[in-house]
């Protein structure tokens, strides 16, 4: 909590801190320009009390960075975390623990931006300050250890990918009724994906059922459910049972379509994971409309090189078609862009 130092009894820095927290409190669905007025006036106030050089000036920054994320402004998004970082680094230093904060919402900021390339560095320098100031298994690190490993997942690197996944996945067994756990039963099925992928099929079902295990056990289950079903589909579709596999998907999609902020879930991949699973089925015209909804949406709200584009272009592509040439070339330029391979279960 931000405190005002000696000399800030003015209250209207007083109103201002309060407002802040309040907003940093809500989801942040409500994207209207309203509140974004309320962040503009905040940095007015404290502007017009020279404050530019404080925490609360800072995290005016970071919420407007939230805001434009939220809205799908993804250049406006990393240039007020950037701004917000670059403070906290003039106020504490580069390498300091209370940077770590603002530089994984960069990293996030990149990540759900699908430029894989600025976000990976930054997990790691995540993870770095955070090993360096509370030690290699922190649960503060757990997020960036997560992201991280679906980087290189995406990238073919499942070693690294499972190494990564294991640690997150270890602190579960350190503080089993830590808040935070429904947070670790991501890691647990993100890495039960991971052996599932390297052929481990046993033990990735057993690190699943203990993370849906926990999510039931919360009060997050419905939505933190996607992972869920986002490990068991793709383990099915690696195991060729295409009906569980169609079950899982559709799941997924209904739970990220109704349940989460779509600014911090990748929907499209949902849907390009549920066209996979009923082209597996020979169901073509479902199949080509999960692609087609999937490629509309990355065009609507993300770069023009978004890594679940090009997997949704391949997957139409394989369907054939007039434009399956165009659609595999395209695909192409944007794996090579982000040194994506082919899933593994689109090659069984």
């Amino acid at each position: 909590m931000y405190r005002a130092s000696a000399g800030e009894d003015d209250m209207r820095i007083v109103l201002l801190l309060n407002l802040i927290l309040r907003i940093r409190s809500q989801r942040f669905h409500d994207t209207s320009q309203g509140v974004l007025d309320q962040i503009l006036e905040a940095r007015r106030i404290l502007e017009a009390n020279g404050q530019q050089e404080t925490l609360a000036y800072a995290e005016s920054l970071s919420l407007q960075h939230t805001w434009h994320k939220q809205r799908f402004e993804w250049a406006a998004s990393h240039e007020y975390m950037h701004r917000s970082l670059a403070l906290m680094q003039r106020l504490y230093g580069d390498e300091r623990i209370e940077v770590a904060f603002d530089v994984e919402n960069l990293a996030r900021s990149y990540y759900f931006a699908g430029d894989f390339g600025h976000a990976l560095p930054l997990f790691e320098q995540t993870i770095r300050i955070i090993s360096q100031f509370k030690g290699d298994d922190h649960l503060d690190m757990d997020w960036s250890l997560y992201y991280l490993a679906r980087i290189k997942r995406e990238q073919g690197q499942l070693n690294e990918a499972q190494a990564l996944m294991a640690r997150a996945v270890k602190h579960e067994t350190h503080t089993p009724q830590h808040p935070d756990n429904r947070y670790l039963a991501r890691a647990l099925c993100g890495h039960a994906l991971v052996l599932a992928e390297m052929g481990r099929a046993e033990q990735a079902r057993g690190l699943c059922e203990r993370g849906r295990s926990i999510l039931q056990a919360t009060e997050q289950q419905r939505i933190q459910m996607d992972v869920v079903h986002e490990s068991l589909g793709i383990q099915a579709l690696l195991r060729g049972d295409v009906q569980a596999a169609l079950v899982e998907l559709q799941a997924l999609v209904e739970v990220r379509q109704r349940e989460w902020d779509p600014a911090q879930t990748d929907t499209p991949v949902s849907l390009v994971l549920l066209g996979d699973a009923q082209a597996a089925a020979g169901d073509v015209d479902s199949a080509t409309r999960s692609y087609d909804e999937a490629v509309a949406l990355c065009q609507a709200r993300y770069p023009a090189n978004y890594p679940s584009l090009g997997r949704a272009l391949a997957g139409r592509a394989a369907l054939g078609g007039a434009n399956a040439a165009k659609d595999a070339l395209w695909a192409k330029e944007i794996y090579s862009a982000h040194d994506l391979v082919e899933w593994p279960h689109r090659k069984i």
